[in-house]
């Protein structure tokens, strides 16, 4: 909706002003695993601070989002769960910007933010299966951020499921290095690359969105969903609990992670 109300008010179609950008955080989950932060909800739980500041985690998904996407194309649309913690192996890559310059002569890309971990964590997430050549351990890579190529995206696959895909395999081994009281050494860890729940439509992606906003996702968007309720019931407005009972019964049910990316 930022997107077009951009697009109604711009009246020059010369204008040089330059297209928003913009960051959608949803609610994420229901805190049902998390009671205490049900009437706020675990987006806006009040978390200990050093600096006598209180933070939450949709203030720190936003300061961390501003801070790897700094360079994103203008235009873009990034989604992200606001009930999310996101942190990285590396904690130099809070610091640096992702770079979509290999993006360029692929403005219609869609990306998604993966990190490295366990598959007794990844069987509860949704996992990324990058292509042959990408799925190397990139895990303990310092250098930054690296754009690699999806194969498929797995939704809350089994162990069993990661460990016998093979072409492309779906895990990687990485070292970690151990040092306690009762060893000191590297181990061997299998690991899979999860989603962190950030999504990033690229210019012409969001493009195609706005135009499948107007047609086949039509009963997904608020405005649509409106115009639909009119439609039916002519001048009356309806209060905001009729158009939700409306939209239960038009709306169809899906969901960015579940359907969307196993699509893409």
């Amino acid at each position: 909706e930022a997107h077009e109300a951009y697009y109604n008010n711009r009246n020059d179609s010369n204008s040089t002003e330059e297209e928003p950008t913009v960051l959608i955080c949803h609610a994420g989950g229901e805190s049902s695993r998390c009671p205490t932060q049900i009437t706020l909800g675990k987006a806006w739980t009040s978390l200990p601070s050093s600096n006598d500041v209180v933070i939450n985690p949709t203030s720190l998904l936003i300061s961390t989002l501003s801070n790897i996407f700094g360079d994103i194309p203008r235009g873009s649309v990034v989604v992200a769960a606001s009930d999310v913690l996101l942190s990285f192996h590396c904690n130099s890559l809070l610091k640096k910007k992702i770079q979509f310059d290999d993006a360029n002569n692929n403005s219609n890309g869609v990306f998604g933010l993966a990190v490295p971990a366990p598959l007794v964590t990844a069987k509860n997430h949704g996992v990324f299966v990058v292509n042959d050549d990408d799925n190397s351990d990139n895990s303990n890579n310092d250098d930054g951020w690296k754009l690699q190529s999806t194969f498929k995206v797995l939704q809350k696959p089994s162990v069993n499921e990661m460990m016998s895909m093979t072409n492309p395999p779906c895990v990687f081994n990485t070292t970690t290095t151990t040092t306690n009281n009762a060893k000191d050494g590297d181990d061997i860890m299998t690991m899979a690359w999860i989603d962190t729940g950030v999504i990033t439509f690229l210019p012409d992606a969001v493009e195609t969105l706005r135009e499948m906003s107007n047609a086949v996702l039509k009963n997904c968007t608020r405005v649509g969903l409106m115009e639909l309720y009119l439609e039916k019931h002519g001048d009356d407005d309806g209060s905001q609990s009729s158009v939700e009972e409306f939209a239960k019964g038009i709306a169809p049910k899906i969901c960015l992670y579940g359907d969307m990316l196993h699509a893409l």
